[in-house]
């Protein structure tokens, strides 16, 4: 009988258990590692820990995954936590993959995470003292409810909103004064008018863009892009709100508009 010699990979460290990942997307959309020292190994006397890659995609209307960018995250020490995370804090589908090397493969998924909030918690937060602005955006809150077959909570400074989406009014919504913070969130978007350099280029590694052919979309003519996506004002705002009305400025948030990042 012939004996094959098989060499397999070092079995202590690259075939072990990945550490637990968890995928959120609560403002900042956010991987997140713990570690119970599955992907350490001593080498040397010295703590050598495995690196992973992530490779951060949006899908378009049309189904196709677009590459963002890609990062890396290294495993961290026994009973500890590292994370990274990307900077749209407005509506995308985004589709996060985590890779590892194999040194005759390359590299190859080994977790993958597609945006879905369907019957998961989703936190709005209305971030305006106007009454009747924070009830219109409630709606297009509720809106995006219906679409996306979540549990919604709207948390809001407005009192009239408060009493009119209280618990048992609308199914799978309720509302939360200003300032309460839920547990156990799965996304959580904050309608508003934010600064146009909140989260600067220099933050993202990303240049800042002109955009010879829209001024009108932006504040003195300056955005920022991810690769492959299109031109937006703010990490936070997709277009310029000096623009928008009140109702326009939640459905860019919320991505019920018709701009895309992609």
């Amino acid at each position: 009988m012939m004996k094959y010699k098989i060499d397999f990979l070092d079995t202590g460290f690259m075939h072990e258990v990945i550490p637990a990942i968890n995928f959120t997307f609560n403002g900042k959309p956010r991987v997140t590692m713990h570690s119970d020292g599955s992907s350490t190994k001593i080498v040397d006397n010295f703590e050598v820990r495995k690196q992973y890659l992530i490779s951060w995609n949006i899908i378009s209307s049309s189904g196709e995954i677009h590459w963002i960018y890609t990062d890396n995250i290294i495993a961290p020490p026994k009973q500890s936590m590292n994370y990274r995370h990307t900077y749209a804090e407005f509506f995308c589908d985004w589709f996060i993959e985590l890779k590892e090397f194999h040194p005759e493969y390359g590299f190859h998924t080994i977790k993958s995470h597609r945006y879905n909030d369907r019957g998961k918690l989703v936190l709005v937060k209305l971030n305006t003292e106007d009454d009747i602005e924070a009830d219109i955006w409630a709606k297009v809150a509720i809106e995006y409810q219906k679409l996306h077959d979540c549990d919604l909570i709207i948390c809001t400074k407005s009192d009239i909103v408060l009493n009119k989406y209280q618990e048992g009014v609308i199914p799978y919504i309720i509302t939360t004064p200003w300032g309460e913070s839920p547990y156990n969130l799965y996304s959580t978007y904050d309608i508003g008018r934010f600064s146009f350099v909140e989260y600067g280029s220099e933050i993202t590694r990303n240049k800042t863009h002109y955009d010879l052919f829209g001024k009108e979309n932006l504040p003195d003519n300056i955005g920022n892009r991810y690769a492959t996506t299109n031109l937006f004002a703010s990490f936070r705002n997709p277009r310029n709100y000096n623009n928008q009305s009140s109702e326009d400025i939640a459905r860019d948030i919320l991505g019920l508009s018709d701009w895309k990042i992609i």
